[in-house]
């Protein structure tokens, strides 16, 4: 999910729910990690035009007016939402240009409620999504840490992506008997963009272009010839040199459409609450790599030139029974079971000529129990059986020319004496299977919540990019599955309205994310060797040891005054476990402060309020990555190059709200 596609979709967000573990089938087919439920429109019963401006550091700026209709002849009511960020960004050319709407209607009868949104909006946003080494974080490059890890590698003036990517939603709620309800939801997304890159000296053969001959080695740098073993072009017996690199732009182009329908029909009964539903989704993509700018064209290759051009498509389709019975007058029984099926097809590559067919289906079956042991505390344990499929670069990314697809045979066929398809069969990776274990306890009264929850996720087959097993094909490294992995930890999280005037809140997770059986692969290019290394035990790249979170606020006539407190633990960027490849932990501060003038000036109110972040100004970094990575088999070892992407130090932001 990127959400730049989703330009200001917070300013319309009601709430946001973050499931970790097995997702529930009420959304579809589930997740096994984590979900996040965003609850979005902003509907009113009563007319009012709001008004935002603001304006902080880093160029930023934000304006946006929103409107509501009220309730009109009875039965509809409206709302709506434009507005513009932009903003220089932190990082060198990192500059932002967002577009945002959201509109909504929705109509109201006396046993169904309808509504319509639509919503998104066209970013433009130059890339910046390249980290930098350690030595510009610790200010080696010019002596000066603040200027260097503000440095973006990605230097070129039109790295830009430019993306658009409406949203349409229909949903239906219709209470069909006292005891029995229909919801339905009908969506589709269409989106369309692209974005620029310049490459240095690249392979012609990457971009699946011709080598060429001319007879002067002065036309281009050196290293774009093929060359002898003391550095110089070579020539062959007719004298010609041949060009093997060159600069280049191009453009990565994409066409996405997907559609979706999600029914849940729920029957209230004597024992508590049936519920059935499904999902039907299909998705397609066209994806295009256009060379617009050649140093070194090759004769008869022109802008426009196409190095990949290729058709995906995938159709998922779910069915789930729920039940949600109570059993005694404090016991709640939950039992759940969901049928999945995902079907992808790859079609229509006109380079790499590859298709194929990949169909991955299961069972996932849920249940679990809520006690309340009083009116205030209760206790709950949950378990789930569930699977994730691979997604489409899991399997093959006709992207990248040296990406080798993980399938076990392939089958060629040839028209006319050339390539006509290679049919990919029995893909290697594997879906991901997750037994998840919870059980906790919870508190809730008027002036205090409090919740505490262990759990347990044991995955097989968990995937891990690139590294996860070697290519029954060509005995390299591809993208494959750990044996068994497991992700386990222990959550607090607590609200307390200790007065009228004063909110506290906070969380804390302490994880323990581990292979238990995983051996990692890479290749000695050099000696044409694989190096294999047991990564069993480590920690899993990318899982932060801890992470939590406190905030207070403080009302007072029309002040408040908020603080905001996360801390997040070491980060690891390679499954090596390296200290020396990981994000050092950090915490920071926020702060805001503002004031609420209620029915003066001819308004229904106004606020003003300055926000500042990283009130400390911490150096620190968000996240980050390896690459360069290689292996040396005569040492028996893997090495990589860490990458991190700097977080910003203090910024503020001032803004002003008019309600009319």
């Amino acid at each position: 999910m990127y959400w730049v596609d989703l330009p200001d979709v917070l300013s319309n967000v009601q709430d946001i729910q973050v499931q970790r573990g097995v997702g529930s089938s009420l959304y579809g087919s589930s997740a096994i990690g984590g979900s996040i439920n965003v609850l979005t429109t902003n509907f009113s019963p009563e007319r009012s035009v709001t008004a935002f401006a603001g304006a902080g550091s880093y160029g930023t700026r934000k304006l946006s007016v929103a409107f509501n209709s009220g309730l009109v002849d009875d039965f509809y009511t409206m709302y709506g939402r434009f507005s513009r960020i932009t903003s220089d960004g932190y990082r060198q050319q990192s500059w932002s240009d967002l577009w945002s709407y959201f509109l909504g209607v929705r109509r109201f009868d006396p046993s169904m409620t309808t509504t319509l949104l639509v919503y998104g909006g066209p970013e433009r946003t130059h890339l910046a999504y390249n980290g930098v080494t350690r030595a510009y974080l610790e200010g080696a490059v010019s002596g000066n840490a603040r200027a260097d890890r503000r440095y973006n590698p990605l230097t070129y003036e039109n790295e830009v992506d430019t993306f658009n990517q409406p949203h349409y939603e229909l949903h239906h709620d219709w209470q069909i008997a006292p005891d029995l309800r229909l919801n339905t939801t009908l969506y589709a997304i269409t989106g369309e963009g692209y974005y620029d890159q310049f490459r240095t000296a690249r392979s012609l053969e990457e971009f699946r272009l011709p080598t060429f001959r001319v007879k002067d080695p002065s036309l281009y740098p050196l290293s774009w010839y093929k060359r002898n073993a003391d550095g110089t072009p070579r020539a062959d017996a007719n004298g010609d040199y041949t060009v093997t690199k060159s600069d280049l732009t191009r453009r990565r182009n994409v066409e996405n459409r997907e559609y979706g329908v999600l029914p849940r029909m729920a029957w209230e009964h004597a024992g508590g609450t049936l519920t059935a539903g499904g999902e039907l989704r299909a998705h397609s993509g066209r994806h295009r790599g256009e060379i617009t700018w050649l140093a070194a064209p090759p004769p008869g290759v022109a802008p426009g030139y196409l190095y990949y051009d290729y058709r995906e498509r995938k159709l998922t389709t779910s069915a789930f029974v729920q039940e949600m019975a109570h059993i005694l007058p404090r016991v709640t029984l939950m039992a759940d079971v969901q049928a999945v099926r995902h079907l992808y097809t790859l079609d229509r590559d006109s380079l790499t000529r590859y298709r194929y067919d990949a169909e991955f289906r299961w069972i996932s079956p849920k249940a679990g129990v809520n006690v309340n042991v009083t009116d205030r505390l209760h206790a709950f344990t949950n378990i789930a059986y569930a699977k994730r499929e691979p997604i489409t670069d899991d399997l093959a990314d006709p992207q990248d020319y040296w990406n080798e697809p993980s399938f076990a045979a392939r089958e060629t066929t040839f028209v006319g004496g050339q390539i006509g398809q290679i049919r990919l069969k029995n893909p290697t990776v594997k879906p991901e299977r997750v037994l998840n274990f919870e059980l906790g306890t919870g508190y809730r009264s008027p002036r205090i919540n409090a919740m505490l929850t262990l759990y347990h996720m044991d995955f097989r087959n968990e995937i891990v990019p690139w590294v996860g097993q070697i290519s029954e094909a060509s005995g390299n490294p591809v993208t494959g599955n750990a044996d068994r992995s497991v992700h386990q930890g222990i959550e607090l999280e607590a609200t307390a309205t200790p007065a009228h005037f004063l909110e506290l809140g906070g969380n804390v997770s302490v994880n323990n994310d581990h292979f238990v059986r995983y051996t990692e692969h890479q290749m000695d290019w050099d000696a044409w060797q694989t190096v294999s290394l047991p990564r069993d035990g480590n920690r899993i790249a990318g899982f932060p040891t801890m992470l939590a979170n406190a905030h207070a606020r403080v009302t007072h006539g029309g002040w408040s005054l908020g603080a905001a407190w996360r801390y997040v633990g070491r980060q690891y960027l390679d499954n090596a476990e390296n200290t020396a490849n990981s994000i050092a932990p950090y915490h920071v501060t926020d702060v805001s402060l503002g004031y609420r003038i209620e029915k003066r000036f001819g308004l229904k109110g106004m606020e003003v309020r300055l926000s500042v972040n990283n009130l400390f100004d911490r150096l620190y970094e968000a996240s980050g990555y390896v690459d360069d990575v290689y292996a040396v088999a005569s040492q028996n070892a893997i090495y990589a190059t860490p990458y991190f992407i700097p977080a910003a130090p203090r910024n503020a932001f001032l803004s002003i709200q008019w309600e009319l």
